[in-house]
């Protein structure tokens, strides 16, 4: 899949160095956020995948060398984020992911974060890793956050956007089909396939020259797991005003 170009609309956080502005103009956009330690990836506060701070509760937990968080799914009316942990993922997400025009990353990893809205967010990370080990690639979601631009890697080096405009519009199983398909191609690539091969191979795994690790990865589960029952997270709860109560803020 070839992405195509989107709509130029000027991100809010487009050129933004103040990660305080930042955070505000994440969640003018419905986006939850919570404050991170400098050059961290875990947010500081407990209890944060609860916590629906509003714009004007942002400035007093967040300071200048925090990096802050997106939270994801649910809370962020669908926002998910595929990272792209390995090289290999990073060459063919441009092929396989569906178009969006929200794209971080770093210098040592550019374009390593697409970032989509779909209306049934998983209710957890899903997860695609090598079988002799590390992690391919992901669909993060509800439960989760991840870091997001003006902040600092914890390598010292700068998250920056990519494609600084929206972030494109997916359906559930549309992402994860495309995950799969990356994640297959990714270790077809790992296996000594040329990377053209591994495009074809993934369109069409019939194809009998398939790596059988590749070829599981492709097969759908046959079920997705049950919904929890537990209520919406989305909105905001006495859960955010004791979790600030608790930091001191209010």
């Amino acid at each position: 899949m070839v992405m195509r170009s989107l709509r130029a609309t000027t991100f809010p956080a487009a050129g933004v160095a103040h990660v305080i502005d930042a955070a505000i103009s994440y969640r003018k956009r419905g986006w939850c956020v919570v404050p991170v330690g400098e050059r961290a990836k875990r947010p500081t506060l407990a209890g944060w995948p609860d916590l629906r701070l509003s714009e004007q509760e942002i400035p007093q937990v967040f300071d200048d060398r925090s990096n802050v968080g997106i939270l994801l799914g649910e809370p962020s009316g669908g926002l998910v984020d595929v990272d792209l942990d390995c090289e290999e993922a990073r060459d063919v997400a441009h092929d396989l992911l569906p178009p969006t025009g929200l794209i971080h990353g770093r210098r040592s990893a550019p374009a390593s974060h697409y970032w989509y809205l779909i209306d049934d967010a998983p209710e957890r990370t899903v997860r695609h890793q090598d079988p002799e080990g590390g992690t391919l690639c992901e669909l993060r979601s509800t439960g989760g956050h991840t870091v997001a631009p003006p902040s600092v890697h914890t390598s010292g080096e700068a998250i920056r956007w990519a494609e600084c405009h929206d972030p494109g519009h997916a359906t559930r199983a549309e992402l994860e089909r495309a995950l799969r398909k990356v994640a297959a191609a990714s270790l077809l690539i790992r296996a000594g396939y040329a990377r053209s091969h591994a495009l074809q191979l993934v369109e069409d795994p019939s194809r009998g020259e398939i790596d059988p690790a590749a070829l599981r990865i492709l097969q759908p589960p046959s079920s997705r797991p049950k919904a929890s029952g537990a209520p919406s997270r989305s909105e905001r709860s006495q859960l955010t005003d004791d979790i600030l109560g608790r930091a001191g803020v209010l």
